[in-house]
């Protein structure tokens, strides 16, 4: 069997991508991930819903990849496993906290690459690389903000 490759024009919800992206309000954000590591969890017709992961710290990543785990549509952790995520599951779980400051919109119109699939098997090893890629704040002021959140 051939593997699919990696890149891709599009996503699809619940599996993880790294891209480009330039977001439209950029002069009004705070602070902003260049390189988003993200799940998509809604599409939208302009864009999508994502949990961008760069927004935490490496370490509360692998816990929350591992609380969303429990949605895993199967256990084989491969290119077929995908996240069954949506918004309205993580605001009624209470225990999932770590994706108050991930919750991003993205458009479509601002993403300046292709998308980069990871397989499930590699969520762990992408989520503790260290590429994001923050403009107008370190990653260290991104963490601790995104800690006040929880």
């Amino acid at each position: 069997m051939e593997d699919k490759p990696r890149l891709r024009d599009s996503s699809i919800v619940g599996n993880m991508y790294f891209y480009y992206y330039d977001p439209k309000t950029k002069e009004f954000m705070k602070y902003y991930d260049k390189f988003p590591l993200v799940i998509p969890i809604e599409e939208h017709g302009d864009g999508f819903l994502g949990l961008n992961l760069h927004y935490i710290r490496p370490r509360q990543r692998l816990i929350f990849l591992d609380k969303l785990s429990e949605t895993n549509t199967n256990n084989r952790y491969d290119a077929s496993t995908r996240l069954r995520v949506n918004y309205h599951y993580l605001k009624n779980t209470s225990r999932i906290y770590e994706h108050t400051p991930c919750l991003k919109k993205y458009l479509y119109k601002h993403i300046q690459s292709k998308f980069v699939k990871i397989d499930a098997n590699e969520w762990d090893i992408a989520a503790l690389l260290p590429m994001e890629n923050f403009a107008k704040a370190s990653k260290n002021q991104v963490f601790a903000e995104s800690e006040e959140k929880f």
